[in-house]
């Protein structure tokens, strides 16, 4: 990279001999500075090769830590059979199990840690809670001498094990796709738990007043009856407890009918939300890929300038095995935000400047609602639309101004 203040180098053979123009060097400064930019963002240091290896779900250190996840969760389970914990190596098996699970987690933490720079708001994310809560019961009980506390409070300590299975979501893209759903549809569980709440009031007052004029009668009190309608509404019919009147009855199939109006409604809404969270998850990773790709391409053959569509086009059929739906529909976003940048969709970009493009599509996507982008019949009939609203107000000022020139005679003859 030359130094500031002097021309970047320009090989005259890319001019044809002819002394380089105003627009040959700028383009040469141009790849000079991305060149410098893209050996900026690649970081050597130990911090940010482990970053990179924490970060990648498919790299050795990340499929080792999920397999001693499922692992520590396996053998939390098995060692509630009482055939697995009689020789005194069974025991000493789920020890040492405990040991090397409990040195994997906190070697994880500590990376994570180190990563953050020593961060005290590194604590604050709940993800870390649950890894701080993973280790916390050995650590507690290695502190704690059996003899010195409760056996009942290590008991419910070692209880927090179970947590662990939380930390599978970390490096899972169904969870989040399923917690990302889940936010998205909490007017939707509000709404039907508020009515599932007046349902049960409602019928359960209604049950116990016709029940309790039987003496064979299992409803005790309102209370007792909100249970049986719980499970009534829910179709799950435990049995512990059932109707025995006629009017109990009624009610009862009342509940039954009202409890699948109630559930099924808002659940619609709720999976619509769902395939709505998976679609985002699936194509902010394939824009993460394709911008990826763009960056060693850019790298490997030095293409700092003079970006095409179709280059996009091509990287992405190349790094996709399985051309889907939501490519199309990711190139249909990148070619209609294209002509934000270029001046048409045909006209070349620079390097920084298809990243920015990369980085748009990014962001109008998390924030759409509808991810099939604008079609050219879609752009015309709105055209259509603002020009016929334009007109009908043009002919309302005429119409006005036809009305008060009217006055203006009559006042005048």
């Amino acid at each position: 990279m030359p130094a500031t203040g002097e021309e970047p180098d320009v090989d005259l053979t890319e001019t044809g001999g002819a002394p380089p123009n105003a627009e040959t060097i700028e383009s040469a400064d141009i790849a000079a500075k991305i060149a410098a930019m893209l050996d900026e963002d690649v970081d050597n240091s130990c911090r940010g090769r482990l970053e990179a290896t924490m970060d990648n779900p498919a790299s050795p250190a990340s499929i080792f830590v999920m397999l001693t996840i499922v692992f520590a969760i396996a053998c939390f389970m098995l060692e509630s059979v009482e055939e697995y914990t009689v020789t005194p190596f069974q025991i000493k098996f789920w020890e040492w199990a405990e040991h090397v699970c409990v040195v994997v987690f906190t070697m994880e933490l500590s990376v994570k840690y180190y990563i953050a720079k020593f961060n005290p708001r590194f604590f604050c994310d709940i993800m870390v809670i649950v890894d701080i809560a993973a280790v916390a019961p050995w650590y507690i009980g290695w502190i704690i001498p059996g003899d010195a506390v409760d056996l009942s409070f290590l008991r419910a300590v070692r209880l927090l094990r179970v947590i662990r299975a939380v930390k599978l979501g970390n490096s899972s893209a169904g969870v989040k796709v399923f917690v990302v759903a889940l936010k998205k549809s909490v007017p939707q569980l509000a709404s039907m738990l508020f009515f599932m709440l007046v349902a049960c009031i409602i019928f359960a007052s209604l049950e116990f007043s016709f029940e309790k004029m039987d003496e064979t009668s299992m409803f005790t009190s309102i209370p007792s009856t909100i249970w049986w309608c719980i499970v009534t509404m829910t179709t799950v019919g435990y049995g512990d407890s059932y109707p025995v009147t006629v009017w109990g009855k009624l009610v009862a199939i009342v509940a039954m009918l009202s409890g699948i109006l109630i559930f099924a409604l808002p659940i619609t809404v709720i999976g619509s939300n769902y395939e709505s969270a998976y679609r985002l998850e699936v194509m902010t990773r394939l824009i993460l890929d394709w911008k990826a790709e763009v960056k060693t391409k850019c790298k490997e053959e030095a293409k700092y300038t003079n970006w095409s569509c179709q280059d996009v086009v091509t990287i992405a059929k190349e790094a996709s095995k399985n051309w889907t739906r939501d490519h199309a529909i990711l190139l249909a976003w990148v070619e209609n935000m294209w002509a934000t940048i270029a001046e048409t969709k045909h006209s070349d970009i620079s390097y920084i400047e298809l990243q920015q493009l990369l980085d748009d599509v990014y962001d109008a996507i998390e924030n759409a609602t509808d991810f099939d982008p604008p079609t050219p019949a879609d752009e015309a009939a709105t055209n259509l639309a603002e020009i016929d609203n334009r007109v009908n107000d043009i002919d309302k000022e005429l119409q006005a101004q036809r009305e008060m020139l009217d006055k203006i005679l009559k006042k005048i003859g």
